[in-house]
């Protein structure tokens, strides 16, 4: 149960990196198409992407954390 919970924490500090890189590069996460579509809606918004902020929500941020996740299954030997 111990290693589900630090697999959280891994998740967890993956996505804090990675979104701050992504703000620093100036693409927009998940926090900011989220809040984008409570104000204008689904359509509007998921059209009001760059092709590179969807590349990045929906490919490289699950990739990144599945990756995260998978080096800790591997590194903890759980992955046999």
């Amino acid at each position: 149960m111990l290693k589900y919970y630090l697999y959280g924490w891994l998740i967890l500090g993956a996505a804090i990196i990675t979104n701050g890189l992504a703000r620093q590069w100036g693409i927009t996460t998940w926090y900011d198409y989220l809040a984008h579509i409570s104000r204008a809606g689904f359509k509007t918004s998921t059209l009001a992407l760059q092709p590179a902020e969807i590349i990045f929500l929906f490919f490289l941020y699950p990739g990144i954390l599945g990756f995260i996740v998978g080096l800790a299954v591997l590194w903890s030997g759980s992955g046999k």
